[in-house]
């Protein structure tokens, strides 16, 4: 690339996982080569430029999903409010877990009185899902999960924190 015809130096702006953000492009006005010194200062500042504009991609990202988690929680807080449908209140959550998370499907369950099982409150789809993957999870979501027949969710229970399985 030359910008009017002056000579000019690139360096790529890569991100952290490798694929390219961009280039860091300078033109010179005087009209002189630049030397290797110019192509290492324009590497380094490039390298930087790479750390700030993830980490400015980051922040933005981050505060995003705070303000979907504040908007969920005034959400869920007015629906208690408004009544005490706990599975309006669950069906509130799983749509915000789908649309947050960006996954396939989200489930609440919560334990049952007698404290031996997770009953289902609620569950969503995306609209995008494959039919069969949809029945499966249907089918997934209707049926109350025995804590004693369900250890991943037991240990879930447990952990008092986020688990991912893979192997289900």
């Amino acid at each position: 690339m030359r910008a009017a015809g002056l000579p000019n130096i690139q360096a790529p702006i890569v991100g952290r996982d490798g694929l390219p953000l961009g280039t860091l492009y300078a033109a010179d006005k005087d009209a002189e080569a630049f030397d290797a010194a110019d192509e290492a200062m324009l590497v380094a500042i490039a390298t930087q430029a790479a750390v700030a504009i993830t980490n400015a991609r980051l922040y933005g990202e981050s505060q995003r999903r705070g303000d979907d988690l504040r908007s969920l929680a005034q959400r869920v807080a007015e629906a208690g409010a408004d009544d005490d449908d706990i599975g309006r209140i669950a069906a509130l959550v799983a749509e915000q877990a789908l649309k947050l998370v960006g996954c396939d499907g989200a489930g609440v369950f919560l334990l049952g009185d007698d404290g031996q099982a997770m009953q289902p409150a609620a569950a969503r789809q995306a609209a995008e899902a494959a039919t069969a993957a949809r029945r499966r999870a249907d089918s997934f979501y209707a049926r109350p999960l025995p804590l004693d027949a369900a250890a991943l969710v037991e240990t879930t229970l447990t952990a008092s924190r986020p688990l991912q399985f893979t192997d289900v």
